[in-house]
């Protein structure tokens, strides 16, 4: 008896032994397959390239603001920057690595195609980096601010600084359609045009400069901003757009239709106010118009395919009559990397 006693114990250490091994080979099959899945070296060098192209970018921008900014204050003439190979990395020192890869063409970081992998033109594409035609109609991005996350078409992000304010570009790929009218145009009486030139209420003189001026910026620059996120009070009565905050409710326009002060225009003014000192590339923050809400929706509306956003987003933003909900609270609630945008008519 003692002996089968000791055979059937090395039996049931064997059996053990075999299920033990087989065990460890599948975990570590389970552990190589994650491997391959991730791919984290794939990821690490996807997160480099694309850090790298960033900080060659920022370079770059803030190179032509500077430029940009002294031949407005000296009188001389603005001429972007083209420049490629040894040269760009003299000018621009991030660039020493990738000097075969990428050159500056009309002022704008752009890529050289047939130097890059399919999978760098993909990481590329992913921050809104192109080839030269296509990256012309990248946003400016103003003094103080800088590139956040998102590309023009799914919703270029760029984020303050010092305040950590987020808007995303809204590109006007037609100017015909932005335009309602002019101030001195002889058709104010049949054509509706802002800002206040409506059932006979007349626009002051500010207002008629403030609006002449956000339609020339966006004639320039293709485009404007609008804020990521409802606004929001910071604690001190200053108007922000951020994550995660309650929205401004019951707010009023101004003391009255022709007086704007005292309401959400004048918060709107005092983000980034306009002043004689401000210089080009600088920001100027506005309330926004109703060319530039119209031109936001035919921008969604494209970009979703859907006609049915233009009268009804109500399905597309943070759209709940009797509750107020935090700023950005939900991704579901993100169109284009803006966050509770809805209309209904």
């Amino acid at each position: 008896m003692k002996t089968k006693e000791r055979k059937n114990k090395k039996g049931i250490s064997l059996i053990v032994l075999v299920i033990t091994i087989i065990v460890i080979v599948i975990l570590a099959v389970a552990v190589i397959l994650t491997l391959a899945n991730n791919n984290p070296i794939e990821n690490a060098n996807k997160a480099k390239f694309q850090n790298d192209l960033k900080a060659m970018e920022e370079e770059v921008n803030l190179y032509e603001t500077d430029k940009y900014t002294e031949a407005n204050i000296t009188g001389g003439t603005y001429t972007p920057t083209t420049v490629e190979g040894e040269n760009m990395v003299d000018m621009f020192p991030s660039t020493s690595n990738y000097e075969d890869k990428v050159k500056v063409e009309n002022g704008k970081l752009v890529i050289i195609e047939d130097a890059l992998s399919e999978k760098e033109k993909e990481w590329a594409s992913e921050i809104g980096l192109t080839t030269g035609e296509e990256v012309a109609s990248t946003p400016v991005i103003p003094t103080g601010f800088k590139y956040l996350e998102g590309t023009v078409d799914t919703g270029y992000v760029i984020v303050n600084e010092t305040d950590g304010n987020e808007f995303v570009w809204v590109p006007v790929e037609d100017f015909s359609q932005f335009k309602r009218g002019s101030f001195e145009s002889t058709e104010l009486s049949s054509v509706y045009t802002e800002p206040l030139n409506y059932n006979g209420t007349i626009a002051s003189q500010s207002e008629k400069d403030e609006y002449n001026a956000m339609y020339s910026s966006i004639e320039k620059y293709g485009g404007f901003y609008i804020g990521r996120y409802e606004t929001s009070n910071n604690g001190s009565g200053e108007a922000q757009s951020k994550a995660n905050q309650a929205p401004w409710v019951d707010i009023k326009w101004g003391n009255s239709m022709t007086d704007l002060n005292g309401g959400a225009v004048e918060k709107a003014r005092a983000v980034y106010p306009d002043s004689t000192s401000k210089q080009e590339g600088e920001a100027v923050s506005t309330l926004i118009y109703g060319v530039q809400w119209d031109a936001t929706v035919r921008w969604l509306r494209k970009t979703y395919n859907n006609p049915d956003i233009v009268i009804d987003s109500t399905e597309y933003g943070n759209y709940d009559i009797g509750s107020i909900i935090n700023t950005g609270s939900d991704e579901e609630y993100k169109t284009s990397n803006i966050y509770d945008l809805c209309r209904k008519c």
